[in-house]
């Protein structure tokens, strides 16, 4: 294994694959919505904002997956009671 470059594949969060970085200056108000709003939905400031950009630009199949999506998720087998 070569550690120079695969010394990190094992820690953190899963990738969520090729990102852009663009930085943006709200005004304060709007950056305080935008902080209460994204902390509300349960979503990372980066994420609401993505999400609210590709719904503004019609491309919503572009947007983050929604962490309270609970359609996503299986139920959990729990017929049994111990």
């Amino acid at each position: 294994m070569n550690m120079t470059t695969n010394w990190h594949s094992s820690i953190g969060r899963p990738s969520k694959g090729p990102r852009d970085a663009l930085m943006i200056r709200p005004r304060q108000e709007l950056g305080e919505l935008i902080r209460a709003q994204a902390e509300a939905e349960g979503m990372s400031i980066s994420d609401y904002v993505a999400a609210a950009m590709a719904r503004a630009l019609e491309r919503p199949e572009l947007a983050p997956e929604d962490p309270t999506d609970n359609k996503r998720q299986g139920e959990l087998p729990l017929s049994k009671t111990a």
